[in-house]
């Protein structure tokens, strides 16, 4: 290239790209550009996690019919940290070639993309070199993009081969790492071997929490096992939030719950807004049930807590390839402790509790429901997240006989939420005012059902002293006489506690009788058939 122009071409001094001069004095380089970087092998990383998938692309590349001329494209998928580079790396270990990574966010227009390309192609023929494309799905119109460059990197390793002394086409795979929604196969001419990368499963999970505890933590200790069982995380991820933990004093790495919250917000990339986080705070202590009904609510918990060893130490994961989640309805009317009994069941695990907005997830539209019910489920897939489907009537009620278009398609939205729940094995709980409403598929297929009564009478009064907190200054209050005369849920209770409280507040400073008779008077005006003289009794004087 000229180094400062000239009247004629003989008076023109040219310089050597410094990359050439390097590969003409036989330095062992590569190409210097910030697009680029070298694929070396970390050998400190566990291995063995990715052994299955990694041997099957390797034979399928000694296998795979093509002539010598023409070239394998290598295409592994899967979400960030989930091993992709590794792989590749692995696999040009093993073809004993170095290799060269190419980050394509640094690609622009297709002048740009070409003569960056171009530059990786010059490496190629100098050397005898593999090369892996990362993120080409970050560019726009990234097919007709990615098909240029693989025939252009075609031509160049046949030219190699024939002119250079180079192995075959067939030997110099070219590998590509993607997102999990990207299909390369039906883009390219050339023979692909595609391979979607999952997340670790269950022993794993507890092998790779356990090399990144010794790795990072030292003497820390972690509940491997817990995070292996509750929280599903690409190795990437795991690693993410070992590294958190390091820089945290040691009785806040030693608190699994804050170990989940750390997992919880770096899964959480803020895609999903049909899901809300809700905080748990309520005990097993609040929730007023019969025991009957808690037992099934532990007996719930028991099977999140003991999968690992059922599904794998007890081998049974082999016989249940599918429907292994954890399914639960929450029946009964407005108010008696379905969402609390979620929020407990949360408090018991340590997990998160992520409410589902019906509301946001139903549509008129064909085929939309089932797009947001799946965006839901792949959330969900990520960890071991408790979804709850409050006032879930709206999806699995009854399916009706086939009269008109629309009964189709709600029959289909039915089956489908039936079919998504059992190929998750997470924690799943629809929560309905009215069982008897249920689709009876939907029944045959749920694990538990607990029904929520209106509290009797003793009930109540437990929930009404319970509804104040033990700061909330009070004066007398006849809980008796509260519980006999009101059949209030326990979600009606609260919503009087709740408005007396501040009726005290701008008051005498103090819950009295009066504040709450007023605040029921309020409930009771939401029946409009009501006779508060009646409905008070001996207390309706203090609103009159």
């Amino acid at each position: 290239q000229a180094a400062y122009p000239a009247r004629n071409f003989a008076e023109t001094v040219l310089t050597v790209d410094d990359r050439l001069v390097e590969w003409i004095n036989d330095k062992d380089s590569i190409i210097k550009e910030k697009f680029v970087g070298e694929g070396k092998l970390d050998e400190s990383v566990p291995a063995t996690v990715w052994d299955k998938i990694r041997n099957e692309i390797t034979e399928e590349i000694k296998n795979v019919a093509v002539e010598e001329e023409n070239l394998t494209v290598v295409a592994v998928s899967g979400e960030n940290g989930s091993g992709r580079s590794f792989i590749a790396k692995q696999i040009a270990k093993e073809l004993d070639k170095p290799m060269i990574m190419v980050d394509m966010s640094y690609f622009g227009t297709l002048d740009t993309i070409l003569e960056k390309w171009r530059k990786v192609l010059r490496e190629v023929a100098l050397n005898d070199v593999l090369v892996c494309i990362k993120g080409i799905e970050k560019l726009p119109s990234w097919e007709s993009k990615l098909t240029i460059l693989a025939d252009e990197y075609e031509e160049t390793v046949k030219k190699a081969y024939l002119y250079g002394n180079m192995n075959s086409p067939k030997e110099r795979p070219l590998f590509i790492t993607t997102s999990e929604d990207v299909k390369p196969v039906y883009v390219l001419k050339q023979v692909v071997i595609h391979k979607m990368l999952p997340l670790p499963d269950m022993a794993q999970r507890a092998y790779i929490w356990g090399y990144l505890a010794e790795k990072y933590l030292k003497d820390v200790n972690i509940p491997v096992q817990d995070l292996a069982v509750k929280m599903k995380l690409s190795f990437g991820n795991m690693e993410k939030v070992v590294k958190r933990l390091s820089v945290m004093p040691e009785d806040k790495i030693a608190d699994s719950r804050n170990i989940f919250r750390i997992c919880y917000e770096i899964l959480d990339d803020g895609r999903y807004d049909n899901i809300k986080r809700v905080e748990t705070k309520y005990t097993f202590d609040d929730l007023k049930l019969d025991m009957a009904q808690k037992k099934v609510i532990m007996d719930i918990c028991a099977q999140v807590e003991h999968r690992k060893k059922v599904l794998n130490d007890w081998g049974l994961k082999d016989r249940y390839s599918y429907g292994t989640n954890t399914s639960a309805i929450f029946s009964g009317p407005p108010g008696t402790g379905k969402t609390m009994a979620a929020h407990v069941m949360a408090g018991i695990l340590g997990l998160e509790l992520f409410k589902v907005d019906i509301s946001q997830i139903v549509d008129k539209y064909i085929g939309e429901t089932e797009k947001r019910l799946e965006e839901v489920f792949k959330r969900a897939e990520k960890s071991n997240m408790i979804l709850f489907f409050d006032e879930a009537d709206a999806i699995i009620g009854k399916r009706s006989e086939t009269k008109e278009a629309k009964d189709k398609y709600a029959n289909t939205e039915v089956a489908y939420l039936l079919q998504r729940m059992e190929e998750y094995d997470g924690i799943v709980i629809l929560a309905t005012n009215y069982s008897q409403n249920i689709d009876s598929a939907f029944m045959r297929r749920i694990r538990f059902t607990v029904h929520f009564p209106m509290p009797d009478e003793n009930t109540r009064k437990e929930i009404w002293i319970s509804a104040f907190s033990n700061d909330t200054p009070k004066g007398y209050i006849d809980y008796d006489y509260l519980a006999k005369q009101f059949e209030f849920s326990g979600g009606q209770i609260k919503n009087v506690v709740w408005n007396a409280c501040f009726f005290a507040a701008d008051d005498t400073g103090k819950v009295e009788m009066q504040h709450i008779v007023r605040a029921i008077q309020m409930e009771l005006t939401k029946d409009k058939k009501v006779s508060f003289q009646e409905a008070l009794g001996i207390y309706a004087h203090l609103v009159y």
